[in-house]
């Protein structure tokens, strides 16, 4: 009788012993997806604008702080009218 039980119980644990690596396996699958899905750099365009803008914006700035030097440079020499009222 002992044996009876023997193998019925083999298939039944076989069989539980591969839905319960299934389900691990599933799980862990899932968990990798969900991990790389927020660890890896999924926006590089948007990055990569974003860094492109800022150098835009960096490379106006260089610009305007040199223009009055430029200014200077170019009517160093000039004769120039400045009128203003001031009031207090």
């Amino acid at each position: 009788m002992s044996e009876h039980f023997t193998t019925e119980e083999e298939p039944v644990c076989g069989a539980w012993q591969r839905l319960v690596q299934a389900a691990l396996i599933l799980f862990l699958a899932l968990t990798a997806l969900v991990l790389a899905h927020y660890l890896l750099p999924s926006n590089s365009g948007g990055l990569q604008q974003q860094v492109r803008t800022l150098n835009e914006q960096v490379e106006q700035l260089r610009q305007e702080e040199a223009m009055p030097s430029v200014v200077l440079n170019r009517y160093r020499n000039s004769i120039c009218y400045i009128f203003g009222i001031y009031q207090v």
